[in-house]
């Protein structure tokens, strides 16, 4: 495969979602590479779009994840005292993993210290069911990427016109990661991460709770970042770094749980006189 773009980089944090969410890499010619992702002990492709007894977890067994009863929408217990940040997850987690579908407006910024490089784009978030996940760019136009529930294809046009990259979903961990990256961050926080509440704060209008994690040991990710709706349980926003410093941020807007989305949506042909690469 040719070299890749900051723009595989946004993917890889976004897709996902909320789902989002968003393919890894670095710029087109680079050698730099996102640290790879271990796997988290199944091959296969757990999208949050699906129902928990799909995933074979209920969510039962977070004996790390807080208070056996917490409060139902993750609130404060007094006004002195914040909300328990994994109650707050675990909630969000649920939510997540209870979606049909979901359509959402995104933006996305991508800041790569080791080349001096940042990028930014915009578009239209959309997840269903098993492993049907876009990424429909309107900034820069034409930029897309989809997971028909078989292949990831990318294609950046703006930053490497001609060139398609097709990814199989189930023998990659990187496919896995690019559609469901939130329901990732979920499963690794109940484990594999300290969480600190960071307070209250307003995205996109919406008032949401600031969830840190930190690693406590080896991890994919040096540092995460989740704001989370008590109104809904949605993400609203999430800032992930990788082992290679590279910051992906995503913004989620208009968001449309259980949204009615056909299933064309998810399909992806290859332009006219375009290769296409093995990813």
């Amino acid at each position: 495969m040719r070299g890749t773009s900051s723009r595989r980089a946004a993917a890889a944090a976004v897709a996902a979602g909320l789902a989002l969410l968003v393919a890894a890499g670095s710029p087109s010619g680079a050698t730099a590479r996102s640290a790879p992702v271990p796997s988290t002990g199944s091959d296969s492709v757990e999208t949050g779009c699906e129902h928990a007894a799909e995933s074979g977890d209920t969510g039962a067994d977070t004996a790390d994840a807080g208070p056996a009863t917490p409060p139902a929408d993750g609130a404060d217990r007094s006004a002195s005292s914040p909300p328990d940040p994994r109650a707050v997850l675990r909630r969000a987690q649920e939510r997540y993993r209870s979606l049909e579908s979901l359509r959402a407006e995104f933006r996305e910024r991508v800041q790569v210290p080791l080349l001096n490089r940042e990028r930014s784009g915009s578009g239209t978030w959309y997840q269903k069911g098993r492993g049907l996940f876009k990424l429909d760019y309107s900034e820069p136009p034409e930029d897309v990427v989809v997971s028909d529930g078989t292949h990831v294809w990318t294609y950046y046009p703006s930053t490497q016109p001609g060139q398609v990259t097709r990814t199989a979903l189930e023998k990659s961990a990187r496919g896995r990661e690019m559609v469901d990256l939130m329901g990732r961050i979920f499963r690794e926080a109940r484990q594999g991460y300290r969480a600190e509440y960071a307070g209250r704060e307003s995205v996109g209008g919406v008032e949401t709770h600031h969830v840190v994690l930190t690693p406590t040991g080896e991890a994919p990710y040096r540092r995460v970042e989740l704001w989370i709706a008590p109104a809904d349980h949605l993400v609203r926003k999430f800032d992930v770094t990788e082992e290679n410093e590279t910051v992906r941020t995503v913004t989620l807007t208009d968001l449309q749980p259980d949204a009615e989305i056909p299933d064309s949506v998810f399909r992806f042909e290859v332009p006219e006189g375009a290769e296409v690469f093995s990813g």
